[in-house]
């Protein structure tokens, strides 16, 4: 998921067929709608739930073992990564397309080999503490999530396949982690993909904007939530409160400041996405919503 900037218009941005959507919400919360799709896994007890995106970007090299690490051992308990396909059939953590801004490294992640990958610095770029961090693979970010109990969003970057995602579903089964999933994607090829060969692992649509499509496409991809920018949500309320109205959750990234975290909280988001969860917790923890 890419960063955002300020609530100042409406983004719209077309992908595949229709997939322009998301939310942002009325004034009541996902734990007091008896109609919402969304699992316990993307709800909090009180106010939206906080997600440590790409790990907790802000706390760490974004999609790597220490930033999750960090992220968890402070408290966080949804986690956010992007998951690619190595040339050789292996998933890995990685939000680019190319390896170029976060290792040493230069190339297309589909590419290059598993071996390749884990032969380049991913911390380096961040912080000389994380220098010879590698690239994870997704049974390491499973394994890791073992120990806590955490949930995960994975964001599936590009257009999967039926057989690509079958894949995926088999090592979350494997981990026993099948219910402490949400499948993401900007890409409707990959959520259609993703209904086909997973159907029980609960699939969240994400949109860069607002279309009069929403629910419906919402509602064909038998999604959960939607996730959008504040500058898209902010734009169409008629779209939003469909969206709502048919039991979808609603998050938004990527909110890294205090005036974000309280707009969100006031429009009744069910989740905030952020680069800085311990931030967003201290914060709630504080009587921020």
């Amino acid at each position: 998921m890419a960063p955002t900037r300020h609530r100042s218009g409406l983004l719209l941005a077309a992908q595949g067929a229709v997939l322009a959507v998301v939310l942002v919400l009325g004034a009541v919360s996902a734990s007091a709608r008896p109609d919402s799709r969304l699992p316990e896994l993307l709800r909090a007890p009180t106010g939206p739930v906080v997600v440590a995106h790409r790990g907790g970007a802000a706390e760490g090299p974004e999609n790597t073992l220490p930033a999750y690490e960090t992220a968890l051992e402070g408290g966080a308990r949804v986690v956010e990564g992007d998951l690619r396909i190595t040339a050789d059939g292996r998933i890995v953590l990685m939000h680019d397309s190319t390896v170029d801004r976060t290792t040493d490294g230069r190339g297309p992640v589909g590419r290059l080999s598993l071996a390749e990958l884990r032969a380049l610095d991913a911390g380096s770029w961040f912080a000389p503490a994380f220098a010879g961090t590698r690239v994870p693979t997704l049974e390491e970010l499973l394994e890791l999530l073992g120990r806590y109990d955490a949930a995960v969003i994975l964001e599936l970057k590009g257009p999967w396949t039926p057989g690509q995602v079958a894949g995926l579903r088999e090592e979350l089964r494997r981990r026993g982690m099948e219910g402490r999933a949400v499948i993401a994607s900007f890409s409707v090829v990959a959520v259609r993909a993703a209904l086909a060969a997973a159907p029980e692992i609960p699939r969240m649509l994400l949109c860069k904007g607002l279309g009069q499509a929403t629910a419906e496409m919402a509602g064909l991809l038998d999604v959960v939530a939607v996730g959008t920018n504040p500058d898209a949500a902010s734009g169409l309320p008629a779209a939003v409160g469909e969206l709502r109205a048919a039991g979808f959750g609603v998050l938004l990234y990527t909110l890294n400041s205090t005036r974000q975290w309280e707009e969100a909280a006031e429009d009744g988001v069910d989740g905030i996405i952020s680069d800085r969860p311990a931030a967003v917790a201290a914060w709630m923890a504080g009587g921020g919503p």
